[in-house]
């Protein structure tokens, strides 16, 4: 499992996030950001969808990434890796300065920080829009609870 959250996180290491206005980038406000998304596109192709992480098929079945209002974020993977299926969730904490984010994977214990991932992303239309190397994946908002 330690080898596929590396790989995992390969896919989704540069990350900033930058929120679009008539006049470029602005600071984001929380309610711009926070909550739930779900994965819908890899590469603009429905899921399921197979990538190629340093040589390694993985099958992505599902994902989705959280961001939550006391800094704490997570990503719920479920796919198949080399053939066998597997549920791996991911977590840690985000820092935000202007507009940019900053998140950082946590090992199981809280210990200690196992990578801290940073790159572009766009917020625009309640979707999230992570781009890294060939792969361009596209998360949509989900409705906070009322």
């Amino acid at each position: 499992m330690n080898r596929f959250r590396f790989l995992f996180t390969l896919l989704l290491l540069p990350l900033a996030l930058v929120a679009c206005s008539d006049n470029g980038p602005e600071r984001l406000d929380p309610e711009d950001y926070l909550g739930d998304y779900v994965l819908q596109t890899i590469n603009g192709s429905a899921l399921p969808q197979t990538v190629s992480l340093e040589g390694v098929n993985v099958q992505v079945n599902m994902a989705i990434a959280s961001l939550d209002h006391d800094t704490d974020w997570g990503l719920n993977f479920e796919g198949v890796v080399g053939g066998t299926p597997q549920e791996i969730p991911f977590f840690g904490s985000y820092a935000i300065s202007g507009n940019k984010l900053t998140l950082k994977v946590m090992d199981e214990d809280w210990e200690n920080v196992i990578r801290t991932i940073k790159g572009s992303v766009q917020v625009e239309a309640e979707t999230l829009t992570i781009v890294y190397n060939q792969y361009t994946l596209v998360f949509k908002r989900q409705p906070l609870p009322v």
